[in-house]
């Protein structure tokens, strides 16, 4: 059994833990009905899609490693940061998603990114400032003027991300 097989285990669970609950919940974002072509709904099932049957094929190969070495794996914890690594992570995540709820996409996506930027270790103003507000810009055109996903309005902070993105694609030539 290789080393990697328990890790390739906890990834490919962890993944589809996080990709069949947004699964559910595709059908619930909104598609412009004059959208043609790759709607907003098609990019999330082509990645869930994705996901899910990588994770798969990822538990198959890891299970199949398993039995034919004839061993049970073994779970060692060998540092505090084994375990407290990957919960901060999930906790800024959870935060995350909580964020857009309450700011709509861009403020908490920002700050994700700072806040992981950082936590990994990078430092100086261009990785930390300038490459999560490239990144940011970058999925907003990406996800909202080209792909036409619809943003439901934050609890706190409510901005019409929409009416922006529609100017934008019609700049572009996309309307």
């Amino acid at each position: 059994m290789k080393d990697s097989t328990v890790k390739d285990i906890g990834v490919a669970l962890l993944i589809l833990a996080v990709l069949i609950p947004f699964a559910t919940g595709v059908g619930n974002i909104y598609e412009d009905p004059s959208d043609p072509g790759f709607g907003s709904r098609d990019f999330p099932k082509l990645i869930i899609f994705i996901g899910i049957f990588l994770s798969v094929i990822l538990l198959i190969r890891s299970s199949i490693d398993i039995v034919r070495s004839g061993q049970l794996p073994k779970l060692a914890i060998s540092s505090h940061y084994q375990i407290t690594g990957p919960l901060t992570v999930l906790i800024a995540a959870l935060l995350y998603v909580w964020g857009i709820v309450l700011f709509q996409y861009a403020l908490p996506t920002l700050a994700l990114m700072f806040f992981l930027v950082r936590y990994f270790g990078s430092r100086g103003f261009f990785r930390t400032i300038l490459i999560p507000l490239i990144a940011v810009i970058i999925y907003f055109l990406v996800f909202f003027v080209i792909f036409g996903i619809f943003e439901e309005p934050g609890t706190i902070l409510n901005y019409d991300s929409y009416s922006v993105a529609r100017a934008i694609r019609k700049v572009i030539g996309m309307e």
